[in-house]
């Protein structure tokens, strides 16, 4: 609901209660001053006659289509009572005013009808199509000859490319970092790494053979 729709309902609930309250008075001021009208009219049953009534419920259409006729028809200037006369005005121009916030209210909600979430491709799909109308248009401009419209139509499109490409690459995900080799501690290596010269338990296994394959030969 807009806030336009919200405030049309908030004045129609005001109106509804203000209704309520110059229909409660008319009937007042009928029964006290034309008995005979407020017979015809049945408004005796109105009104429930206790509060139990409200929710057992209670026919009340008769009075109520009663009291419609009797503001549309104006048969308030049969009475010839001037208070009667301006509250049934009152009332019947209320009536009006309601019934066509009411129409105005029902007829928005139909015409908005229910909220769609937008879809992310829709909607770049809607953009890109934005984009090609205008560079249809710019070209457009070119072939007219209309030198500065064309290249100042041109010059948006190549900064909204621009834009839209720093806002690829922001939104791009950050590449996983790989881990540099880990260098082995050297506490972990023994005394002998920190010496200038390293035995051969300290060099790679490779070499560690090598150099023990040659001692060995020396030796024989």
């Amino acid at each position: 609901m807009s806030a336009l729709q919200g405030v049309i309902f908030a004045v129609l609930l005001v109106m509804a209660f203000e209704w309520l309250v110059w229909l409660r008075k008319l009937s007042s001021w009928l029964r006290e001053r034309h008995p005979e009208k407020y017979d015809e009219m049945g408004l005796d049953d109105l009104w429930p006659r206790d509060l139990a009534g409200w929710f057992r419920g209670f026919d009340n259409l008769r009075p109520s289509m009663a009291v419609l006729r009797f503001l549309t028809r104006r048969e308030d200037r049969e009475l010839r009572d001037p208070d009667v006369s301006r509250l049934a005005f009152f009332m019947r121009w209320l009536l009006y005013a309601y019934i066509l916030l009411f129409s105005a209210l029902f007829f928005s909600v139909l015409r908005q009808g229910p909220e769609v979430p937008a879809v992310p491709g829709e909607v770049a799909s809607t953009a890109s199509s934005a984009s090609v109308e205008r560079r249809d248009q710019a070209f457009d401009l070119y072939r007219a000859k209309k030198w500065p419209q064309a290249i100042a139509a041109l010059d948006a499109l190549i900064g909204e490319s621009d834009r839209d490409a720093e806002l690829r690459g922001d939104q791009q995900p950050q590449s996983a970092s790989v881990p540099a080799p880990s260098t082995p501690n050297r506490e972990s290596r023994g005394p002998c790494c920190h010496s200038a010269y390293p035995t051969a338990s300290c060099r790679a296994p490779s070499e560690a053979r090598h150099i023990t394959s040659t001692m060995s030969g020396s030796s024989a």
